[in-house]
């Protein structure tokens, strides 16, 4: 089976109605980039599950011309819940639907760390960013690791879920 996690993206800015909050007077824009996560063929005899599995979320942040300097700006990152509802316990569902995998995401490369969520019962990811002058763009990468957890008895099928970052600052 293959089981793949696929981030979609949320960025908080100027037009954009999410849970964002401005730290600085003057306006910042931000855009959230990241690449896929794909766990590969999960054995569910093996008493070795798959992972660390890495994806990459890279964070650009702006100010218009004519804006003064940002420094210091902390951009948090949160991960949504997917299609389990439940950042500590996620699942995959398989196409065709019917079965679940076990997995999770965590702030570093050993699933006994802390699983990176939304803040309730699990972990953000503040970004220091750069140095931002007028018209340039000052860019931050984060690193998601995910691990699929040994020996679950599951169906052969494809298996997915849609993990939104979502950027406040």
């Amino acid at each position: 089976m293959r089981t793949t996690i696929v981030f979609a993206r949320a960025a908080c800015g100027a037009g954009l109605a999410m849970a964002c909050a401005s730290a600085n007077a003057q306006t910042v824009s931000c855009s959230i980039t990241a690449t896929p996560m794909a766990f590969g063929v999960y054995d569910p005899a093996s008493p070795v599950g798959l992972g660390p599995v890495a994806a990459t979320i890279n964070v650009g942040c702006s100010v218009p011309p004519g804006g003064g300097n940002v420094t210091g700006l902390t951009v948090t990152l949160s991960l949504s819940t997917g299609s389990s509802n439940d950042s500590v316990q996620r699942r995959m569902t398989s196409v065709p639907p019917g079965y679940t995998v076990r997995y999770n995401i965590y702030t570093s490369a050993s699933p006994s760390g802390a699983v990176w969520g939304n803040g309730a019962a699990s972990a953000t990811v503040p970004l220091t960013m750069p140095r931002i002058t007028p018209g340039q763009t000052g860019a931050a990468t984060a690193t998601a690791y995910g691990f699929v957890p040994p020996l679950q008895d599951v169906a052969a099928a494809n298996y997915s879920d849609v993990i939104v970052v979502t950027a406040t600052w």
